[in-house]
């Protein structure tokens, strides 16, 4: 669609950038001379009257939510305007563009420079949360950065506000790779889920990668569900143990092990980097430093002149240290024992899809050409059959073998995870949310 040269009382001048949201113009206030963003709302050109409603909605929310915040570290909102088909708003430009852009390298910031990030974010989200409000999209995309460093936060587009009740599939929506394991289920959500994904920008500020990764979106969102994060200090050996561990906590499963506000989990962030004095320990709850037992030494003291004291310790060491080698050689034995079980029952399934039926193992690349199995069929053929339709996009005739297979096994997590992910393909985020509980947690 070509940009429209004037929106309301804005020329618009250029577009400045698009996404899954809506499209940002550059645009000039000709009464007042100023320069700001339009925003307008991005419809599909083949959504239903209701999707295009929801999203309506949606833009209509931004408003609201955006318009409720006044603060240093939140993109201010002009006005909320419609005209003729267009809803559209007049905001606040910000002309150094998203954090995502300067992100995309992979490479790690300076310490100094991530945490002066996450320190303004905090202090943006605690002040939106403080009223009301939890954004429940933080990502580099969504953080518009100032020439002078300073940062703001945008696009409240799927922001819930406490006094709101909306549905489920609402509840549901984000960024997968930021988004908390309470959001993924559906679950209600306040500003620890926010604090889950400024851990996750914070995580990628310091390593230049993601903290989960995986090959799908659904593999994503059970790896964020179910799986620890990457290791911090592995992807970047300079940073400290400590700041990892807060992470980790702000990264914690459970909302409730979380820090109690987004200042506090970027306080401890900041006092984790410090210079540590010696005799210092760490502090479990916070991450931060704290004073040791002091020890002063003495010519004549015991500690210098018991020798046989100390012998005992060493050898106590030595005997901690071989106990220690001989647990890692059992790791390593039942590691190599489970991945020989593994490969003989890849064997065995293998085997086992070169006996299903010609119509089954074998369909052609072309979707209509598939065979669907008999009901009476047993659940290896059916499942094998419901991977195929899926493969082929045939997601509807997939998800029916699916649950007619986990009908008959419901514990059967190959067609329990194949149905969640049809189910994920067909936006039907209330039913994959569901299976996906049904699903063991490892």
């Amino acid at each position: 669609m070509a940009a429209p040269r004037q929106i309301g009382p804005y020329q618009i001048v250029e577009e400045l950038g698009r996404g899954a949201m809506g499209v940002v113009y550059r645009a000039f206030d000709p009464a007042i001379g100023r320069p700001l963003a339009i925003k307008l709302p991005h419809v599909p050109r083949f959504a239903s009257e209701a999707e295009a409603g929801e999203l309506r909605l949606r833009f209509a929310r931004e408003a609201n939510a955006a318009g409720r915040l006044s603060h240093s570290g939140i993109v201010t909102l002009y006005q909320f305007g419609q005209q003729d088909d267009y809803q559209y708003l007049a905001m606040e430009l910000v002309p150094g563009g998203s954090l995502e852009s300067r992100v995309k390298n992979g490479q790690p910031w300076p310490v100094e420079s991530a945490l002066g990030i996450v320190r303004q974010i905090a202090a943006a989200l605690d002040y939106a949360h403080d009223r009301g409000t939890f954004h429940r999209d933080i990502k580099p995309a969504n953080i518009l950065m100032q020439p002078d460093g300073r940062v703001q936060v945008a696009d409240f587009g799927i922001a819930r506000m406490a006094s709101q009740t909306i549905t489920r599939t609402g509840l549901a929506m984000g960024t997968p790779s930021y988004m908390a394991p309470e959001q993924i289920e559906g679950e209600k959500v306040d500003g620890r889920a926010d604090q889950f994904s400024l851990a996750v920008v914070a995580f990628r500020l310091l390593s230049g990668r993601l903290p989960f990764e995986a090959p799908s979106e659904l593999a994503l969102l059970l790896k964020i569900r179910n799986e620890d994060p990457a290791s911090l200090t592995a992807a970047n050996p300079l940073i400290p143990a400590a700041t990892e561990r807060v992470i980790l906590r702000a990264l914690a499963k459970a909302p409730e092990a979380r820090f109690a506000s987004c200042a506090e989990f970027s306080a401890a962030l900041g006092a984790s980097v410090m210079p540590r004095p010696a005799g210092e320990t760490d502090d479990e709850k916070t991450g931060r430093s704290k004073p040791g037992p002091r020890v002063i030494k003495r010519p004549n003291s015991p500690s210098n002149v018991h020798e046989p004291v100390r012998m005992a310790v060493q050898r106590i060491d030595r005997a901690v240290l071989k106990f220690v080698l001989w647990v890692l050689g059992w790791m390593v034995v039942m590691a190599l024992i489970t991945w020989g079980m593994i490969r003989i029952n890849a064997r065995r399934s293998a085997s086992a899809a070169d006996n299903l039926p010609a119509s089954v193992a074998q369909p052609s690349s072309a979707p209509g050409s598939l065979v669907r199995p008999p009901a009476n069929a047993d659940t290896k053929t059916k499942l094998s059959a419901a991977h195929q339709f899926a493969d082929s996009k045939d997601y509807a005739t997939a998800e029916d073998l699916y649950k007619q297979v986990v009908a008959a096994e419901p514990q059967n997590v190959d067609a329990l995870k194949g149905l969640a992910a049809v189910l994920y393909r067909e936006d039907k985020i209330d039913e994959c949310a569901a299976v996906l509980e049904r699903i063991p947690r490892n």
